[in-house]
């Protein structure tokens, strides 16, 4: 830029220097009204200016291209320049389409190295996942071995085992064979025992019924009446239960003696009807035994108390000894408190006495059904149901106070159970 002013002072103070030089010739020369080659002074001296500015252009350029060789490259190589302008446009035009192209493929490359860096990551991660999952799954490979190894020696223990309870099973199975065979004679023994013993049986009512036909004397028990129960509360070992059956059956025959059954004698008026195994007559003390063992053995596959009833085994003749049996059950709740046990709509608009007579049916019918049903243990006497007849008047009146039909419910008054009595609670209600 310096070089550059400096060629510009230069050129016009050579230019005005070669003006000032001409103007002064001419000034001269046309004073002193000189000629060259025979011209005219005017001309001479308009020559002379054009000499002169000739001069200043060709002094001018030659100084400037002598200074300066980017003048003389502006003069002499123009035509140059203008080609290599027009080359190197050209080469530009093409260079920014390469370099477009060069970015576009720098764009594209980088995406696909952001797209390779994604993978990548998400390879890494995997190997990572893999190799974690592959040591989880030596890990477990390795317990597996131990295991096996483990499950060898148990499964040669086993195999011993095995043998040995193989070889037990077969002496076993021989003994069930003989077993099956003695079996097989002692069911022969007991259906001969056992027709024995109807026939004993059937004998023996039969002479019950003929002597009671003979002397026209009062029973004292029939078949199937209860003479006393008691609960047995458990659990007791054997020796407790057989004191607990002793008493009942001393129970049993104090309520028989004061019927009039038993002789004058110190025994008991009851006695167990005997039992007969095989060729053997058990006693009543081994038939108490045997019960006592029966209970006990029954609480550990039913573990609740048991109530046991003396029941006369066949009709029994005032004055003989009555022949009885043990009856056990099972205490279990029946009806809970509030249970309703059975219903019946009944029509107050009838008379007093119809009235009366449905809420008895319900009572004796009904509710004494439903309770057998539901495995209610009824009392010494047959009642089932207890319930006093002023509940029973007023469940009557309002029955007819109302004038028209309502559902009697009967249900239970307590928690009742196994043996206990069933204390009962009417209700009467619109609706069915």
């Amino acid at each position: 830029m310096r070089s550059s002013f400096l060629l510009i002072g230069m050129w016009v103070l050579v230019s005005g220097t070669v003006a000032y030089v001409g103007d002064y010739l001419g000034r001269k020369m046309g004073k002193k009204r000189l000629t060259l080659w025979g011209l005219r002074p005017r001309h001479t001296a308009i020559l002379s200016t054009v000499v002169t500015g000739m001069l200043i252009a060709i002094l001018t350029l030659t100084t400037m291209s002598l200074l300066s060789d980017n003048v003389r490259t502006a003069l002499f190589r123009v035509e140059d320049l203008r080609q290599t302008g027009q080359r190197l446009h050209r080469e530009n035009k093409q260079l920014q389409s390469e370099t477009a192209s060069l970015l576009d493929s720098r764009n594209e490359a980088r995406r696909e190295i952001g797209v390779a860096r994604s993978e990548l990551r998400s390879a890494r991660a995997n190997s990572d996942r893999l190799q974690a999952d592959v040591e989880a799954r030596q890990r477990d490979l390795n317990q597996l071995h131990q295991s096996l190894k483990a499950a060898g020696l148990e499964l040669r223990v086993t195999q011993a085992q095995a043998a040995v309870v193989r070889q037990e099973l077969s002496r076993k199975q021989a003994e069930l064979v003989a077993k099956r065979a003695e079996l097989a004679l002692r069911k022969t023994e007991l259906a001969r025992v056992t027709q024995e013993v109807t026939a004993y049986y059937q004998m023996g009512v039969g002479a019950i019924m003929a002597a009671t036909r003979v002397r026209g004397t009062k029973l004292a028990y029939k078949m199937g009446d209860e003479l006393h129960r008691r609960v047995i509360y458990l659990p007791a070992n054997t020796a407790s239960i057989r004191r607990q059956l002793t008493q009942l059956l001393d129970a049993a025959s104090k309520e028989a003696r004061e019927v009039g059954a038993g002789s004058q004698g110190p025994g008991r008026a009851c006695k167990l009807v005997p039992q007969r195994i095989g060729n053997v007559i058990v006693d009543e003390d081994a038939q108490l035994n045997r019960w006592a063992a029966r209970i006990a053995q029954d609480y550990a596959k039913d573990p609740s108390d048991v109530i046991v009833r003396v029941v006369c085994a066949m009709n029994s003749i005032r004055g003989e000894a009555t022949l009885v049996d043990f009856v056990a059950y099972h205490k279990r709740l029946i009806y809970r408190r509030g249970e309703v046990i059975e219903t019946d709509l009944v029509d107050g608009r009838q008379p007093e006495a119809q009235v009366l007579e449905a809420v008895l049916k319900l009572l004796q019918v009904k509710v004494r059904a439903r309770a057998l049903e539901s495995g209610f243990l009824p009392q010494p006497d047959g009642e089932v149901g207890q319930l006093d007849w002023e509940q029973i008047l007023r469940l009557v009146r309002r029955l007819r106070e109302h004038q028209g039909p309502l559902t009697v419910s009967a249900q239970a008054a307590t928690n009742t159970w196994t043996g206990d009595p069933l204390h009962l609670e009417l209700t009467a209600s619109e609706g069915a």
